[in-house]
C-alpha cells in the first residue's frame, strides 16, 4: 500500500519543502460506509432465509458479505491514497481510482493560470466543502480536486503560494538584455581589457 510521506520523500526535489498534505473530507466515504454496512445488516438479516437454500444459499450469504465488506475497504482505501500535496515548488496530485488505478499529475507554480474553489448543492453549502480546480497555461487540461473541506482555504493557499514562488524567483535574462549589457560593457573599458575578457570567457566555456 502507498504511503504519501513516503512517496513524497522518495520524490522530493532540493530544497523542496512540504507544505500542508490535503485529503478528501472525511464525509465523502459516508455514502459508500453505509452503503456497505447495510448490505453486511441485511445479509445477516437474511441469513436464515440463506441457509434453507442449502449449499448455493450458504454461497450466495458468503458472496453477499464479501461485496459489503469490500464497498467499505474500498471507500476507505480510496480515501487514504486520494490526496493533493503542496510544496513550495509544485502541486502534486495522486488521485487513487479503484483498488488498482492511479494517477499522479503534478503542475508547477510558473504553469499556473488560475485558481478557483467550487462549492455546489446543499450538502456542500451545508458541510462546506467542495472542489479546487487548477487552470494551467497553454492547455485547456485543468486539475480539479473534489470533496475538499473549506475549498477556499486550499484556494488562497495556492494563490499565495504561487505569488511567494513568482517573486522569489530569478529573473529569465533575454539575449537582447545579455547583449545591451555586453555593449555598455564595451565602452566602459579599453579594447585591450575587452580582448583579455572575450578570450577568458571563451576559455572557461571551452570543454
Amino acid at each position: 500500500m502507498l504511503n504519501i510521506s513516503d512517496y513524497f520523500t522518495k520524490h522530493q526535489k532540493e530544497r523542496e519543502e512540504l507544505i500542508r498534505l490535503v485529503r478528501c473530507y472525511g464525509l465523502v466515504m459516508v455514502p459508500a460506509i453505509i452503503a456497505g454496512s447495510l448490505l453486511v445488516v441485511l445479509n445477516f438479516f437474511l441469513l436464515a432465509w440463506w441457509l434453507g437454500h442449502r449449499g448455493w444459499g450458504l454461497l450466495g450469504f458468503l458472496a453477499v458479505l464479501i461485496i459489503g465488506v469490500m464497498v467499505i475497504i474500498r471507500a476507505v482505501y480510496v480515501w487514504s491514497l486520494n490526496a493533493m500535496l503542496i510544496t513550495n515548488q509544485r502541486i502534486m496530485y495522486i488521485q487513487q481510482q479503484g483498488f488498482f488505478h492511479r494517477t499522479v499529475s503534478e503542475i508547477t507554480y510558473d504553469k499556473i493560470q488560475d485558481v478557483r474553489s467550487v462549492v455546489h448543492g446543499l450538502w456542500s453549502t451545508l458541510f462546506h466543502f467542495g472542489s479546487v480546480v487548477i487552470q494551467t497555461t497553454g492547455s485547456s487540461a485543468s486539475l480539479e480536486m473534489s470533496g475538499l473541506k473549506d475549498p477556499s482555504d486550499l484556494q488562497q493557499l495556492i494563490s499565495d503560494t504561487q505569488r511567494d514562488q513568482v517573486a522569489t524567483a530569478p529573473a529569465e535574462v533575454t539575449p537582447v538584455e545579455v547583449a545591451r549589457v555586453l555593449k555598455h560593457l564595451q565602452g566602459q573599458i579599453s579594447e585591450e581589457e575587452w580582448e583579455h575578457l572575450v578570450r577568458k570567457t571563451h576559455r572557461d566555456a571551452s570543454p
